[in-house]
């Protein structure tokens, strides 16, 4: 994993981590290199977002192929979701400048009674 110049992580929660392991076996493994935008940092333009906490980042994927990035986002949520993560494909997101900044967003959010089950699992 290679880190963006400037994005901080040395506050990212555990069941991040778990999330970052499997998003790079999911990169490494479609032959790309996963890049980590932002952590703990960034400004970003969604109210009360998880980034702060340390539960979220954004993975880059401006370099990589539309398709390629779809079937990741995918495949991730198949084994992230039941687990309390969320995965979205923000590939229309700008900058202030009106910079496209595309991007993977990785959460750990688990909604009661869906998946609150597994908090306890992740967070021993």
């Amino acid at each position: 994993m290679l880190y963006r110049h400037g994005a901080s992580y040395e506050a990212l929660k555990a069941p991040i981590w778990y999330a970052l392991g499997l998003m790079e076996g999911i990169y490494v493994r479609k032959g790309y290199q996963m890049v980590l935008a932002f952590g703990d940092n960034g400004v970003h333009s969604v109210p009360n977002t998880l980034h702060g906490k340390g539960l979220a980042v954004d993975l880059r994927t401006r370099t990589l192929p539309t398709s390629a990035v779809a079937t990741m986002v995918a495949e991730a949520r198949l084994i992230l979701f039941p687990m309390g993560f969320d995965v979205v494909n923000e590939h229309d997101t700008v900058d202030a400048n009106g910079v496209p900044q595309p991007h993977i967003h990785v959460e750990y959010d688990p909604k009661p009674g869906r998946d609150s089950y597994v908090k306890e699992l992740i967070e021993v």
